[in-house]
């Protein structure tokens, strides 16, 4: 159980990174299209919350989830317009960052 929290921790952050990624790229740059659809189909992330729902213990596996939901609104975020550096440390600070320290505490 503690092998699918790591992962889970190792994969937030690797997620997290793509959609920054993603946030600070133009949108109108033909590029931008390839980019997300890149982001969108890593599974790393599908596969990791997966093993952590699986094995999670009940409190785990509700902090989980309330971190996908957060992680994939920070993805739409992402995509809805280029961001500065500043609004992308905006936007994450008040986004899933919350919910993996809630996440910690279990």
């Amino acid at each position: 159980m503690t092998a699918s929290y790591q992962r889970f921790a190792d994969v937030f952050r690797k997620t997290q990174e793509g959609i920054r990624t993603v946030a600070l790229a133009d949108p109108a740059s033909e590029l931008f299209p390839e980019l997300v659809e890149r982001v969108r189909n890593d599974s790393s992330w599908d596969d990791a919350y997966t093993a952590v729902w699986l094995h999670g213990s009940p409190a785990v596996v509700q902090a989980a989830t309330a971190l996908d939901l957060a992680i994939t609104e920070l993805f739409y975020d992402a995509q809805d317009r280029k961001h500065r550096v500043e609004d992308w440390y905006r936007i994450r600070v008040t986004g899933p960052r919350w919910q993996v320290h809630r996440l910690c505490e279990l």
